[in-house]
C-alpha cells in the first residue's frame, strides 16, 4: 500500500499548537464521571492513567523531534517515518481530547518509536538510512529482559563463527518508550544466552558461551564483577540462564547439569545444587524468594525451598527437554515449555495431578514462555514465528501475533503488563501493545439471542435482529433504542438497512420478509414466497432485495412492489448465507450442501466459478472491489478466494479455536472481521491474513460481525443477548526492524 505523502512541514506547526493545548482538555475529560461510550472496564483502564502522564509523553515527543531535526537526523532518514510519527501524535492529541487517555498513550508511544534516531555508532559520512534502526540488534537474539521500572529493555545475542569472523556476543540496551539505543555492552567473547536485571535496576548480569557471569552497570557499561562458573569441570558447558534473587544478594546460575548460587557482593559460591542428569536450561526465583525452580534436559523440573535447600520437589514435566520454567506471580504454580512442543502449568500444591496443557495442532514447537503480571495470560513463542497468548484459566488461545520472520527465542512482559517484548533469529526486538483495554460500547435491550447487527450507511444507526421476535433500531452515539419493530411471529434471523438508509428489511422463522421505514419505524409491506425459514437477507442495490431460506431457494425481490422477480435454484440444502458485490451484479450464496455458488444477477444464471467446500458455510462477504470472497463456517479457518482467478489458491485465516459464524470486510478493504463460537471478534489484515487483534467481552457465541462505514469500528452481536461495538486501535502493534545503510562515496 502506498503511503500518502503530506506536504513537508504541514503537520509540524499544527502538532506543536495542538499538543500545547490538549493537556488541559485531557485533564478535564479525565475528571468526568464514566460515560456510556465505553464499558466500565475500559474506563477503569483510563482511570489508572493520568492526563499528566500523557502530557509528559507529548512533551517528550516534541523534544525528541526537535532534537532530531536540529541534529540533521530527519534529513538522513526517510521523510515518511517522520510524517507517520507526526500523524500518530496528532491522533494521540485527538484521543486525549475525547477523553480516551489509554488510546492517547498508545498512539504517542508509537509516535516516539517511529521518530528517526541513529544507533550509538553512526558514521558521520552516512548519507542515507533506509528503514528504522531502533530496536535492531544485528545478531541472533537469545535473551530479553525489562528493567524493573520498565524504562529499559535489554537484548543479548551472538553470532556463530565463520571462516573470516570469530563468534561473539553483544548486549544492547534501549529506552523502551522511544526505542532509542542507550548502550552496547561488548564484554562477552561468545553468544549471550541470558540476561537479568537486579531488582533495583542498578546492575545487569549476562552470560552465555563463555563460562562466567558478568555483572555490569547498565548506565555506564562498566564491569562490576566477573564470576567464574563451573570452572574446570566441563569446558564446553555454557551458562543457559541466570536469575537474581528478589533481595538482590544472590544470583542463581544454570550451567551444565548443575545450578550454582553465588553471593553477588563477593562472587563467592554459596551453594551447588545437584540432581539433574542433563543440562539445566532454565532457573528462576519465586517473587518472594522462598523457592527456586530449575528445568533440565532430563525432562524434569526441580523446585527448591531456599530456606532449607533440602529435598526438592521433582516434577516429571515433559516427554522431552524442559526448555524454560517460570513461577506464577503468587508462587503457587510454575509454567514450563518443552521440546515436546507443549507448554504446561503445574499447581505445586497438587503434586501428581495432571497439569494444564497449552497445545495447538498448528504450533510447531514452543521455545520460550512468559507469564503476565497478573498471572492470567501465558505467552508462548517458538519455531513457527508465531506468538500465542493463552487464557490461563481455560488454556485457550486468545490471540495470535505474527510479525517475526524467524524463530522466536525469548519473550518478556513489561512490568506494567501493557507490552510484550519478543526477540529471535530475525535479529529484531518487537514490542507488542497488548494491555490496553479496548474502547467499546455495549447495547442492551434484547430479551433473547441477537442473530445479526449492522450499521446504516452513515453509521448513525444500528439495526439488530433477535430471537425475541423483534428488530431494534439504535442510535449509535447515545445507545438509545429509537424503534422496536414488532410484527414477526417467530425469531428474526437477519435485518439490514437499505444502501440509502431509508429502509430496513428483516426476515425470520415465520417465512416472510418485512420492509420497514427506517425513519418512522412503520411497517411498509410483507414479502411472502419462501416455504420455510428465511435464513439470510441482503439489499442487492437500492431497490432490490435478495433472500435465502431453508427451502433451498434464493429469491430476488422488488422492494417497491414487494413482488418476487427471480428465483435462483441449485442448492441441495438450506441456504445459509448470502453476500452481494458492491456493484450489485454478483450474488454469492452458501448452503448446507457444502457449496458456495456465484450468480450473475443480470441473467439470473449461476456462474461457472462456484466452489465446493468441506464444511457448512455460515458467513460470506465480498471485498469492496468485488474481487475477493471470504467464507466461514464449521471449520475454525476462514477461506478467501479471488473470484477473478479461478486457478489461484485460496488465502486462509487461522486463529479461531472453533466454528466461525460471520465474516465481514471493512469498507476500505484493509481489514477482515470475524466472530464465532470462541466468543472473540477477530480483526485481520485482509492482505497478509495476519491476525491484528482479538476483541473479548462477549460471554457466548458471536453470531454476527460488521464494520462501521468509516472502517474504524467493529460491531458484534451475540447469543449472550448483547451487541458490542469495538474501536479498532489506531496503532495496536509496534514493529521496528531492519535498517540498511548507504554510504556516500
Amino acid at each position: 500500500m502506498a503511503i500518502k505523502r503530506i506536504a513537508r512541514g504541514s503537520l509540524w506547526p499544527r502538532l506543536v499548537r495542538g499538543l500545547a493545548g490538549v493537556a488541559l482538555v485531557g485533564q478535564i475529560f479525565s475528571s468526568l464521571p464514566s460515560g456510556s461510550l465505553v464499558t466500565s472496564s475500559a474506563r477503569a483502564e483510563d482511570s489508572k492513567l493520568k492526563a499528566e502522564d500523557v502530557k509528559t509523553l507529548q512533551t517528550q515527543y516534541l523534544a525528541e523531534r526537535s532534537r532530531a531535526e536540529t541534529a540533521g537526523w530527519l534529513k538522513k532518514f526517510s521523510p515518511e517515518l517522520t510524517e507517520q510519527a507526526d500523524q500518530l501524535a496528532l491522533k494521540g492529541e485527538r484521543a486525549l481530547a475525547a477523553g480516551r487517555i489509554s488510546s492517547a498513550r498508545q498512539l504517542l508511544l508509537e509516535a516516539r518509536r517511529l521518530l528517526p534516531a541513529p544507533p550509538l555508532v553512526f558514521p558521520e559520512h552516512v548519507s542515507r538510512v533506509f528503514g528504522n534502526p531502533k530496536l535492531r540488534h544485528g545478531q541472533w537474539i537469545l535473551a530479553l529482559a525489562f528493567s524493573p521500572d520498565g524504562s529499559r529493555v535489554a537484548a543479548g545475542g551472538g553470532t556463530a563463527p565463520t571462516p573470516d569472523r570469530p563468534e561473539n556476543g553483544v548486549v544492547r540496551l534501549w529506552d523502551s518508550a522511544s526505542g532509542r539505543e542507550l548502550l552496547v555492552y561488548r564484554g562477552h567473547t561468545k553468544p549471550v544466552r541470558t540476561i537479568a536485571f537486579s531488582q533495583d535496576g542498578q546492575s545487569i548480569a549476562s552470560a552465555g558461551g563463555d563460562p562466567a557471569i558478568r555483572i555490569w552497570d547498565p548506565a555506564t557499561g562498566k564491569d562490576i564483577r566477573q564470576i567464574p562458573v563451573n570452572a574446570g569441570e566441563k569446558e564446553n558447558d555454557y551458562v543457559a540462564r541466570c536469575a537474581f534473587s528478589p533481595d538482590g544478594k544472590s544470583i542463581a546460575v544454570a550451567s551444565g547439569p548443575v545450578v550454582e548460587i553465588f553471593e553477588v557482593a563477593t562472587g563467592n559460591r554459596q551453594r551447588k545444587l545437584e540432581g539433574h542428569t542433563q543440562t539445566v536450561f532454565s532457573v528462576t526465583y519465586s517473587a518472594d524468594g522462598q523457592a527456586l525452580a530449575s528445568a533440565s534436559g532430563d525432562h524434569t523440573v526441580r523446585v527448591w525451598d531456599t530456606r532449607t535447600w533440602k529435598d526438592p520437589q521433582v516434577i516429571a514435566a515433559h516427554a522431552a527437554s524442559v526448555l524454560q520454567v517460570v513461577f506464577s506471580p503468587d508462587g503457587k504454580s510454575v509454567a514450563t515449555c518443552g521440546a515436546d512442543k507443549a507448554a504446561k502449568i503445574f499447581d505445586l500444591a497438587k503434586e501428581g495431578r495432571d497439569p494444564q496443557v497449552f497445545l495447538e495442532k498448528s504450533q510447531n514447537g514452543v521455545h520460550c514462555i512468559a507469564l503476565s503480571k497478573d498471572g492470567r495470560t501465558l505467552a508462548t513463542g517458538g519455531y513457527d514465528h508465531v506468538i500465542r497468548l493463552w487464557d490461563v484459566a481455560t488454556a485457550h488461545v486468545i490471540r495470535t501475533i505474527q510479525g517475526h520472520s524467524d524463530q522466536i527465542n525469548s519473550l518478556a512482559f513489561s512490568p506494567d503488563g501493557l507490552e510484550l517484548a519478543s526477540g529471535g533469529a530475525d535479529q529484531t526486538v518487537r514490542l507488542w501493545l497488548i494491555g490496553i483495554v479496548e474502547q467499546q460500547r455495549e447495547y442492551l435491550g434484547h430479551q433473547n439471542y441477537v442473530w445479526s447487527a449492522a450499521y446504516s450507511s452513515d453509521g448513525s444507526r444500528i439495526v439488530s435482529a433477535s430471537a425475541d421476535n423483534t428488530v431494534k433500531v439504535w442510535d449509535t452515539a447515545s445507545g438509545k433504542v429509537l424503534f422496536t419493530l414488532t410484527g414477526h411471529k417467530a425469531p428474526v434471523t437477519a435485518a439490514v438497512f437499505s444502501p440509502d438508509g431509508k429502509f430496513i428489511v428483516s426476515a425470520g422463522g415465520d417465512r416472510v420478509l418485512k420492509l420497514w421505514s427506517a425513519e418512522t419505524g412503520m411497517e411498509i409491506r410483507t414479502l411472502e414466497g419462501h416455504a420455510k425459514t428465511v435464513t439470510s437477507v441482503v439489499f442487492r442495490s437500492g431497490k432490490q432485495i435478495a433472500s435465502g431460506g431453508a427451502d433451498r431457494l434464493v429469491k430476488i425481490w422488488d422492494a417497491d412492489t414487494g413482488k418476487e422477480t427471480q428465483t435462483l435454484s441449485g442448492h441441495k440444502g438450506v441456504v445459509t448465507a448470502l453476500a452481494a458485490s458492491s456493484d450489485g451484479k454478483t450474488l454469492a450464496s452458501a448452503g448446507s450442501d457444502m457449496t458456495v455458488r456465484l450468480w450473475d444477477l443480470t441473467t439470473g444464471k449461476e456462474k461457472g466459478s462456484s466452489y465446493r467446500v468441506k464444511e457448512v458455510v455460515s458467513g460470506l462477504a465480498f471485498s469492496p472491489d468485488g474481487r475477493l470472497l471470504a467464507a466461514c463456517g464449521e471449520n475454525p479457518t476462514i477461506t478467501m478466494w479471488n473470484i477473478t482467478d479461478a486457478s489461484g489458491k485460496p488465502t486462509l485465516f487461522s486463529g479461531h479455536t472453533g466454528p466461525v459464524s460471520s465474516v465481514a470486510f471493512s469498507p476500505n478493504g484493509k481489514y477482515l472481521a470475524s466472530g464465532g463460537s470462541d466468543q472473540v471478534a477477530r480483526l485481520w489484515d485482509a492482505t497478509s491474513a495476519r491476525e491484528l487483534h482479538g476483541f473479548r467481552g462477549h460471554k457466548d457465541w458471536i453470531s454476527s460481525v460488521a464494520f462501521s462505514p468509516d472502517s474504524r469500528t467493529i460491531l458484534s452481536a451475540s447469543v449472550d443477548k448483547t451487541i458490542r461495538s469495538w474501536e479498532i486501535p489506531e496503532a495496536r502493534i509496534v514493529r521496528l526492524s531492519v535498517m540498511n545503510v548507504v554510504f556516500s562515496p
